[in-house]
């Protein structure tokens, strides 16, 4: 249940602030709140923002993680953020071209179509 995960998981940072693989963690269980969030009606963006903040930080403590940076990109797409989801995925696939697959161009795409809609 992401809920238990999520107090667990901020017990662990009251004690060791700054943990990277904690943030890591975290950011994933505030993904799977967001999903429940949408299934139970909500828009779950609250859920995603939360993520964002920890993917941030688990990329503060290691900048090298291609992984926090492309869940990054996920929660922000989530958040709403798509000028930001798509900056992480581009850096993502300048970083790596393994990245540059068919189904995160697909992310991109929905990015891309979502925010021109707002204008």
């Amino acid at each position: 249940m992401p809920s238990r995960a999520l107090e667990e998981l901020t017990a662990a940072l009251a004690g060791w602030p700054g943990h990277g693989e904690a943030h890591l963690q975290r950011g994933r269980a505030w993904l799977l709140a967001a999903d429940g969030a949408r299934r139970a009606g909500a828009d779950g963006r609250r859920e995603s923002a939360k993520a964002a903040e920890d993917f941030d930080a688990a990329r503060a403590a290691f900048p090298e993680s291609l992984t926090a940076q492309h869940l990054r990109g996920v929660a922000r797409f989530g958040a709403g953020d798509y000028d930001g989801a798509l900056g992480d995925w581009r850096s993502l696939i300048a970083a790596d071209a393994s990245w540059d697959t068919e189904d995160l161009r697909a992310w991109m795409k929905q990015a891309e179509e979502r925010k021109g809609s707002r204008k």
